[in-house]
């Protein structure tokens, strides 16, 4: 499903108040207030149907343009909109809710020199409607030798540049890289992605001087409707990045219909071997399951800024290594390895103040040192600084899980699957928060898109055993088991088994979790229990999430007071599901002391309480 034209990019006047697009701010002499871009959108699709009712579906086509919308999404951004124009004109209810049809913006609705601009706009823009881009890896041809990842760098500074515009999205480089080299013609790439225009790019290197030839695909058609280049220095690719980005940007604007956003030069490196050993290490992170990538991957950063100490986005992506290290290692040493992560991020955020994925690496650690509102704090921030970045966003929906804020994490997550389609671990975040909700459908939707792009299947097995499919649920939860060493990372410390003792141990596990039986859930209990008194990491996800999913109260509120740390934090957004037997850990008596000492209250009382928890529950007790 394709967004469809919204309107033409001019500000508007809705009644008293000014709504400028291009900025996503509507004002009146007095203030103003900066929307989401989502929220404009829906703006704008009200403005242009002023005084008639637009159907949900017909809104949803024209200011979503991903495949499904959640209503609590909807609801929410419709919620936005109407708190926005309350804070111009408390009287006066502007969007009016249509039942089962739609929504209606009644008010007097004027366009352009009627209305009234909060910022200058510059030339003449047909559309605002949000193309999205996917940039393939281009082509590096070099007559010298020593490849200098000049085709990586060309990519980085032209995404980084395109990133900074509302209008535009860009697919993140995991779902590119899940369809690239699979035999498919341009228009499937581009109907796999989601995405309407492709951009190719060659990077022709000879002595002394650096060709880049750079193509905008139509992405229905596979047919080229534009092409530049540039010829420079080798090093003015280094040393003066804007030769790589100014010189097309406007043109691709301009090719685009989306008006001229201009975004400050990335501060990379001069060095171009630091570069290298940063590109190097920066691939090995993207497949954090091949032996000794991770490892590897921070030597070869650490070696980069040995040459280059002030390479800020170095320092962000040695960060991420030690946090993957965490996650998808066998690792013994989890919470000072995020310790260390936040240190990295801290350098970078020194040298570059705006990498908003610093920042949400920053938060990932305050969760380790049980402060929640910090971690929500660092993920706000993050996403103000970098709101196109799919990895900034989901780290906030998913410390939005974890504190039981399910409603308001669902835009969050979409938009990271709208800009990361085909990237498993979305459709895992978007299957969980579906469950929190009682969204049965929509999760089951999501759980077997997460399990088709080989993930395992427990979260899908954990909505069909609430829907009462427990065999299919069984079967699925146990099929898991031979993603052990490559998707599953086995626990630190653990010995080698048997496949006999693997798949008994699995079949426990289905069981346990998954057939309803109370006696299957007690044995398990009893066995991760064992697992819990023996184990290297006490505190190993393979103990933290079944504990949670059966409902194990007392062990669950042990290992998360005992340690939080980024493999099994994640296990903390399951903890919102409102079924049976999940919902046994929420409804035990000690939930809220046990929520006082990891620092969830706290966070409640500063960004609100929990859907399941509209207030304190300890008040309403005295009461």
């Amino acid at each position: 499903m394709g967004r469809t034209i919204l309107s033409n990019n001019q500000p508007i006047r809705v009644g008293g108040i000014n709504v400028d697009p291009s900025g996503n701010v509507i004002f009146m002499e007095s203030h103003d207030v900066l929307l989401e871009p989502r929220v404009m959108d829906v703006l704008c699709v009200l403005a242009a149907s002023a005084n008639t009712v637009v159907l949900r579906d017909k809104l949803i086509e024209q200011a979503w343009d991903v495949e499904y919308v959640s209503d609590e999404s909807v609801t929410r951004v419709i919620s936005l909109l109407r708190k926005a124009f309350k804070q111009f004109d408390p009287q006066t209810e502007y969007i009016q809710t249509v039942p089962k049809r739609g929504y209606r913006l009644s008010a007097k609705v004027e366009y352009g020199q009627a209305a009234t601009a909060k910022t200058a706009i510059s030339g003449s823009v047909k559309s605002n409607a949000r193309k999205r881009l996917a940039f393939l890896p281009f082509k590096q041809i070099d007559e010298i030798g020593e490849p200098l990842y000049l085709a990586e760098c060309a990519i980085e500074e032209l995404s980084s540049r395109l990133r900074g515009n509302s209008s535009l999205g860009l697919v993140g480089q995991t779902s590119i890289d899940a369809v690239v080299g699979n035999g498919l013609t341009l228009p499937e790439i581009a109907s796999k992605l989601c995405v309407s225009h492709l951009i190719e790019g060659t990077v022709h290197r000879r002595a002394e001087m650096v060709t880049l030839s750079i193509r905008l695909i139509e992405g229905t058609t596979g047919e080229q409707i534009w092409s530049d280049q540039v010829v420079a220095p080798e090093i003015r690719f280094f040393e003066q990045r804007g030769v790589i980005g100014t010189n097309i940007i406007a043109s691709l604007y301009r090719i685009l219909e989306v008006e001229y956003t201009p975004v400050p030069i990335r501060r990379m490196t001069p060095n171009p071997e630091a570069y290298a050993l940063y590109m190097q290490g920066r691939a090995l992170i993207r497949t954090p399951m091949t032996d000794g990538a991770l490892a590897k991957a921070v030597e070869l950063l650490e070696l980069a800024l040995e040459l280059d100490p002030n390479f800020a986005e170095c320092w962000t992506v040695l960060a991420e290594a030690h946090i993957h290290t965490t996650v998808f290692t066998p690792c013994l040493e989890r919470v000072s390895l995020s310790e260390k992560a936040a240190k990295c991020a801290k350098k970078a955020l020194e040298l570059n103040p705006t990498q908003g994925y610093a920042m949400s690496i920053l938060g990932i650690h305050e969760w380790t040192c049980f402060n929640p509102v910090g971690a929500l704090d660092y993920a706000m921030e993050a996403y103000r600084l970098e709101p196109n970045n799919p990895d900034v966003t989901l780290r906030l929906g998913s410390f939005l899980l974890y504190l039981g804020r399910t409603r308001d994490a669902v835009p969050y997550v979409e938009s990271a699957i709208e800009h990361d389609p085909i990237y498993g671990r979305n459709y895992a975040m978007l299957c969980a928060l579906h469950l929190n909700l009682g969204n049965f459908e929509a999760a089951l939707r999501a759980g077997k898109s997460m399990r088709d792009l080989g993930m395992p299947s427990m979260h899908l097995a954990l909505v069909q055993a609430a829907k009462g499919d427990h065999e299919t649920a069984v079967e699925n939860y146990y099929a898991s088991r031979l993603l052990m060493g490559t998707v599953i990372v086995p626990p630190p410390g653990a010995s080698s088994v048997s496949g006999e003792a693997m798949d008994f141990y699995w079949e426990t596990a289905a069981k346990g979790v998954c057939s309803g039986d109370e006696a299957y859930r007690e044995i398990y209990c009893n066995l991760i229990d064992m697992l819990h008194q023996t184990m290297p990491d006490p505190c190993d996800h393979s103990i933290s999430w079944p504990a949670i999913w059966m409902g194990h109260a007392d062990l669950v509120m042990k290992l998360y007071r005992k340690a939080i740390h980024p493999a099994n934090m994640a296990g903390l957004m399951s903890l919102w599901a409102d079924v049976d037997p999940i919902n046994r850990t929420r409804n035990h008596p000690d939930f809220m002391t046990f929520a006082e000492d990891i620092g969830m209250v706290k966070a409640w009382k500063k960004y609100g309480w929990p859907d399941l928890m509209p207030s304190d529950p300890r008040k309403t007790a005295k009461n």
